[in-house]
């Protein structure tokens, strides 16, 4: 529980950084989703 203090805190002082780590996620799952679906990876 100790860590989810200090991830909760760290959310609160760094937003933009958060929210841009969560979009980069959002997007490279997707890119690999349509990669895999396209047959792209071999």
């Amino acid at each position: 529980m100790n860590d989810l203090k200090i991830l909760r805190e760290y959310f609160r002082g760094h937003k933009v950084g958060v929210a841009f780590i969560v979009l980069a996620a959002l997007v490279g799952a997707i890119l690999g989703a349509v990669a895999y679906y396209q047959g792209w990876l071999g």
